[in-house]
C-alpha cells in the first residue's frame, strides 16, 4: 500500500496553492509572482489613491509581475 501511494505522488509535480490579497493587505510584503488586475484598480475615481495602489501593487513582485488589461 505504501508503494502505491509513493508511485501516485511521483506522477505529479509539486503544487502550490494560489492566494489572493488586496493591495492594502499586501503592503509591506513581497511575493515571488504577483498578478495585478489593472482594470479593477483603474476604476478608483480618486487619482492620488489610484496611483498609490498601482505603485504598491507593482512593487510587491520580487521575481515576476503579471498585469491584466482589458481587451481592445
Amino acid at each position: 500500500a505504501v508503494g502505491a501511494i509513493w508511485a501516485f505522488r511521483q506522477r505529479f509535480h509539486d503544487v502550490n496553492y494560489a492566494y489572493s490579497l488586496t493591495v492594502h493587505k499586501s503592503q509591506g510584503s513581497t511575493f515571488q509572482d504577483v498578478f495585478v488586475d489593472l482594470p479593477n484598480l483603474m476604476r478608483n475615481p480618486k487619482t492620488v489613491e489610484r496611483n498609490q495602489l498601482v505603485y504598491v501593487a507593482f512593487t510587491r513582485a520580487a521575481k515576476r509581475l503579471f498585469v491584466s488589461q482589458p481587451r481592445r
